[in-house]
């Protein structure tokens, strides 16, 4: 059988757009003789549309975009992911996220989607109604049964979550031979190889060759990584298409034949645990995580309309990588960055910043904030704080050149209609180590979901061939330079230390006694934990972060800003 996927990166909202990279993906994969096109669940509104969804004629425009697509289909059947209005109760205004099977100018099936997602970043009983049956039905002489992403998430050792129905299972007793899933699956660490397992493991318990396609792009914080595949009912790896790869995919196959791999058993799937109290760095897929940051930065700069992005530039790791990952998203002449010393910031860490725009051919400027700082500091001096400029002010002091340097960035990002790309780690996000208003000014966070720790391995493996990111920037002692010979770990526990630390009270949620177990001092898991809460209200006005981790700061990471800290 010839099988064609779309991994396909829709616009939410933009149903012509969509519609037309559909049809064209379908006409020339029809063209090179596919039987059969799929594309990924909802890949002609775009997911999430979270509450777009409840715009007037959101949805009726889609299902007009819908019919005009089917017009154009042949006896070749085209499968999309679109919404779907229950015409029988009109008191519920929420749709079904349905599949459908086009053909012959026709929507001659559909299959709603069963299993709602509503943990982690996913909401979707907000959004949609669930099917209450799966209904399998016969094409060429085979048994096919739609499902869409979360209907084949029903597995203990996959997802933590119970439902009372298992769609699998409902078709595997009407005799299903073919069962495809059109997702929407968000990417995180080792997300691909779980989900390799789990399609590996659910086609065997279907005892029905199983085709997976996913979407190939990123909307706001998720990213899709793609990797479609094709399964035999033994649970074989058949074909795959590339990851974070938007693009079309005909793959012969014949469904009884001996596969090109195995596919991953639950035991291989790297567990992304911390056993001692240094960060462990063991199953850091630096690649597939490099892969999904561009894509993410080249997706959210692109659908949010602007063509470049600018950054400021310290000399230190994070503002490096951060200018290095656009640089390669978006190319040299779409990054501009600046530096902004103040009288703290050293030479060392100038030149460095200097010699990273050489390396990657990128616009830089350097423009020194002393006098404004001097000149507010005067000012609240004088005529806020009633006292004279020689008053010591510290943190104020550090703060005010923080937001100094967020002003004229976003001064800067408003007059050239550049994106300002905000720099902080997951590190420094979890405690509040940044500046609202100062540092975490910015419309979009590439690397908020790294600790710094994963930060310096991303970096080193971008080294791996050449030298891009200064040895010095990798070397030197951590600092944001706010005053005199400043580092990171005046205030802050060794990273290694904290991101293991962190590790567990963010991701894993372990107990503190869990914790104390392992071996981490009980005064650092209790400041760890304070510092986590007291710092929700800063994160809450942060810009968006990529997810690229099982748990990172946004949607998946709801917590109240007034509340009680001692839970563990």
């Amino acid at each position: 059988m010839k099988i064609g996927i779309i991994q396909n990166n829709p616009l939410i909202g933009d149903f012509a757009a969509n519609a037309d990279y559909l049809l064209n993906a379908y006409q020339q994969l029809s063209n090179d003789g596919a039987d059969i096109v799929i594309s990924p669940e909802l890949s002609l509104v775009g997911y999430p549309p979270l509450d777009l969804i409840f715009e007037p004629n959101f949805i009726q425009e889609s299902y007009i975009a819908l019919q005009n697509l089917a017009k154009s289909t042949t006896s070749i059947p085209l499968v999309i992911g679109s919404l779907r209005l229950d015409d029988s109760d009109h008191s519920d205004p929420r749709p079904f996220n349905s599949a459908f099977w086009l053909a012959d100018t026709e929507i001659q099936h559909y299959q709603d989607k069963s299993l709602l997602a509503t943990y982690d970043v996913f909401n979707e009983k907000r959004y949609f109604k669930a099917a209450t049956e799966q209904q399998a039905f016969i094409w060429n002489n085979l048994t096919i049964g739609l499902t869409i992403c979360e209907d084949i998430w029903h597995h203990a050792d996959f997802n933590p979550i119970h439902y009372s129905q298992n769609p699998l299972h409902s078709l595997k007793q009407q005799g299903a031979e073919l069962i495809l899933n059109i997702s929407a699956s968000p990417f995180y660490h080792h997300k691909p190889q779980l989900r390799s397992a789990l399609i590996a493991q659910q086609a065997t318990f279907s005892q029905a060759s199983l085709i997976y396609v996913n979407t190939a792009g990123a909307q706001d914080e998720l990213i899709f990584d793609g990797g479609s595949q094709i399964v035999s009912k033994q649970g074989k790896l058949l074909a795959q298409a590339p990851h974070f790869t938007e693009d079309s995919y005909l793959f012969d196959v014949d469904l009884s034949a001996q596969p090109i791999q195995e596919s991953p058993p639950i035991s291989e799937i790297p567990i992304i645990t911390q056993t001692s109290v240094n960060y462990d760095l063991t199953h850091f897929d630096a690649q597939a995580i490099h892969q999904a940051l561009l894509t993410g930065i080249r997706n959210y700069v692109k659908k949010c309309g602007f063509t470049s992005v600018c950054l400021g530039l310290s000399g230190g790791v994070d503002s490096a990588l951060v200018a290095t990952l656009a640089t390669q998203a978006l190319g040299a002449q779409n990054v501009y960055t600046v530096m902004l010393p103040s009288q703290y910031s050293s030479q060392g860490s100038l030149d460095d910043a200097q010699a990273l725009a050489n390396n990657l051919g990128i616009n830089c400027r350097e423009v020194g904030i002393q006098n404004i700082v001097d000149s507010g500091l005067d000012t609240l001096n004088t005529q806020l704080f009633n006292q004279d400029n020689s008053q010591t002010l510290d943190l104020t002091e550090q703060n005010l050149q923080a937001r100094i340097r967020g002003l004229l960035l976003m001064a800067y990002s408003n007059q050239n209609n550049h994106l300002l790309l905000t720099t902080g780690n997951k590190s420094e996000v979890s405690i509040g180590y940044c500046t609202l208003y100062g540092d975490m000014c910015g419309g979009l966070n590439p690397i908020g979901d790294l600790f710094k720790t994963e930060v310096y391995a991303l970096c080193e493996w971008i080294n791996r061939d050449e030298i891009i990111i200064p040895t010095n920037t990798l070397t030197k002692a951590p600092s944001a330079e706010l005053k005199p010979n400043q580092t990171d770990q005046d205030s802050l526990p060794d990273y290694s230390y904290l991101d293991a630390l962190l590790h567990h009270l963010i991701v894993e949620r372990s107990s503190i006694k869990t914790i104390q177990e392992l071996g981490f001092k009980a005064t650092d898991i209790q400041w760890a934990q304070r510092q986590i809460h007291i710092s929700e209200w800063k994160r809450n006005q942060s810009a968006i972060i990529l997810k690229v981790s099982e748990k990172s700061f946004g949607k998946g990471r709801i917590i109240p800003l007034s509340k009680k800290l001692d839970h563990q």
